[in-house]
């Protein structure tokens, strides 16, 4: 008898760990919300994740207001300890964070011949060049340096336009989910292009 209640307490704990495992951590309409706040730093040790969680729980929702935010930003290199002095410019980057987040790929645009004739600094051109070598990330980072370089404003545009084609025709169907395995969509350095 008490074998036969204790399998049953285990079996409800059990139950109750994988509904509370389950939880949506916000709701459909909170999400314009969520979005507007990203990358807006509210403390030194603001967490992010419970944002991005949220949108991977209404992905298409939120991958349609995310590619709502992307513009082209003025920044082209920015330290960490500097990044609450660019709020608008860290929501971008934050947008696409979270577009990397959820769906689990990245668009680049612009020629690494391209690049080189625009004759930028060459620690920026490296680190924007570092993954494909072929064509520009829309931003990349230096972690231990805690460098963020972004790239100009025409490849800027260009991968801005790619996400917003890819959302007008696949936005509404595709499946979305968590794709944080690794630190990568946070840096932007996964080969991770559909």
């Amino acid at each position: 008898m008490k074998q036969g209640i204790a399998i049953a307490c285990f079996g409800l704990c059990a139950m109750v760990m994988c509904l509370a495992a389950q939880a949506k951590t916000c709701t459909s309409g909170e999400m314009a919300a969520k979005v507007k706040e990203l990358g807006y730093w509210k403390s030194d040790d603001f967490d992010q994740r419970p944002i991005l969680q949220c949108f991977a729980e209404h992905g298409a929702e939120a991958a349609g207001l995310l590619v709502q935010q992307l513009h082209t930003v003025n920044i082209t290199h920015v330290l960490q300890d500097q990044t609450t002095q660019y709020p608008d410019d860290m929501h971008v980057i934050w947008s696409l964070r979270g577009l990397y987040y959820i769906t689990g790929f990245e668009f680049r645009g612009g020629s690494a011949a391209e690049l080189k004739k625009l004759k930028l600094d060459k620690t920026r051109e490296y680190w924007l060049l570092f993954r494909s070598g072929d064509q520009v990330d829309m931003f990349s980072i230096w972690e231990s340096r805690g460098s963020l370089f972004v790239a100009p404003p025409g490849v800027q545009q260009a991968i801005i336009d790619k996400w917003k084609a890819w959302y007008a025709k696949d936005g509404a169907s595709f499946q979305y989910g968590r794709h944080d395995k690794s630190t990568l969509w946070y840096e932007g350095f996964d080969d991770l292009s559909p």
